[in-house]
């Protein structure tokens, strides 16, 4: 009997362990060929019948979920996919503070509006459940819907889930443990946001690639150096107006999404994944 060879996405979301599980644990499975974000684009080159070994790509999306699927199942319909999904409030408070860090100077409250959805984010972009039904209707076999949470409480049921998937198993280089790309803390942020709102990013656009790499690149390094610094800042000299005005807003949020986050956490538990669709 011929091998079938399979082909499985991991998707995000972004500020939900991506870099952890691209850097720690995907490099580190046996029995699968792992192709790191910035190769992301190369499944499109695969050709399904030419497989010969098991194949997994990994980024992170939360706008343009739904296109990049239907890409997917447009050229591999058996592929599988994995999805992380973060309470909301804590997803889109660290989404805000990576916001920050490359160069945001937006207030929290003008971020997301959950009261009257005025917000950069409308409300309807954070019912996760319409994601992941999406994914489950386009795709042959059930996603994989782990949350957040699981990862920071039980990492080994976590990792075990992933291999059960995948059909792998990881090897001992693995550091299963670790914190990727720890956040600055809020009196940083703050001292960051307001360099930010004083000097403006720019981004420039040359016909050569290299030269705009290097503008970002600097741009991001000045930015690490200015949010370093705030650390040692006084607190009073700092802190004059807290990360976020509305202390009130990131339990309004929770509780906006409750239903939708009880739903993902059903979701993970009844449907592990490994079951195909008739």
């Amino acid at each position: 009997m011929k091998q079938k060879f399979g082909i499985t996405f991991h998707l995000g979301l972004p500020k939900v362990a991506s870099t952890f599980l691209q850097k720690e644990i995907f490099p580190n499975l046996n029995n699968i060929s792992f192709h790191r974000k910035r190769k992301f684009n190369e499944y499109k080159n695969l050709k399904e019948e030419k497989l010969t070994c098991s194949h997994l790509f990994s980024s992170e999306y939360d706008r343009g979920l739904e296109e990049t699927v239907d890409e997917i199942t447009g050229l591999f319909p058996d592929a599988k996919i994995i999805f992380l999904v973060r309470r909301h409030d804590k997803w889109i408070l660290s989404k805000y503070k990576y916001y920050i860090r490359k160069h945001g100077s937006m207030k929290f409250e003008n971020l997301i509006d959950v009261d009257s959805n005025n917000g950069f984010w409308k409300r309807e972009e954070l019912l996760f459940k319409n994601k992941i039904e999406y994914i489950e209707k386009r795709c042959k076999t059930k996603p994989l819907i782990l949350p957040h949470s699981l990862l920071c409480t039980n990492p080994d049921s976590f990792i075990q889930r992933i291999n059960q998937y995948l059909g792998t198993s990881l090897n001992s280089k693995a550091k299963k443990h670790v914190i990727v790309n720890k956040s600055f803390n809020e009196k940083q942020l703050i001292f960051l946001r307001k360099f930010n709102q004083i000097y403006k990013y720019r981004e420039i656009k040359t016909s050569y690639k290299l030269i705009n790499r290097i503008h970002y690149k600097y741009r991001e390094f000045l930015l690490h150096i200015v949010g370093f610094t705030g650390r040692f800042l006084p607190k009073s000299l700092v802190q004059k107006k807290p990360l976020i005005k509305d202390e009130n807003i990131l339990s309004r949020i929770r509780e906006y999404y409750k239903k939708d986050w009880d739903f993902c956490l059903e979701y993970s538990k009844i449907n592990e994944g490994t079951e195909s669709k008739n």
